[in-house]
This record gives structure tokens, C-alpha cells and sequence, in this order.
């Protein structure tokens, strides 16, 4: 696991896994608590919307 708090790209950027299957995973994490939602990144400062950032619980 990366550094607390991370993202989902930080994840694919690390395992290199498909977006599909961190996505998938990180629902799984959230879903058995070992994973929480901390909001939107407040430093997103590029295009659309700013990305979840996770931490481990």
C-alpha cells in the first residue's frame, strides 16, 4: 500500500494492475472497513473532478 492518504491512481501506478481491478478492490476494502473514504483530494488542481483519496483503517 502506498503512504496514507492515497488514490486510486497511486495504486495502479504502484501494482500495476488494471483501474478495473484496484477499483475493484478498493470497493472490496471499503466494503470489509479495512479501507475508509476520506474525501476528495484538496490539492487537485488539473481538469474534472478531484480524485477520492483512501487511507487504511
Amino acid at each position: 500500500m502506498p503512504p496514507d492518504p492515497f488514490t486510486a491512481a497511486a495504486l495502479i501506478d504502484l501494482t500495476g494492475a488494471s483501474p478495473h481491478t484496484v477499483r475493484q478492490t478498493i470497493g472490496e476494502m471499503l466494503d470489509d472497513g479495512s479501507v475508509v473514504e476520506k474525501g476528495q483530494d484538496p490539492d487537485h488542481d488539473g481538469p474534472g473532478r478531484a480524485p477520492m483519496l483512501y487511507a487504511t483503517s
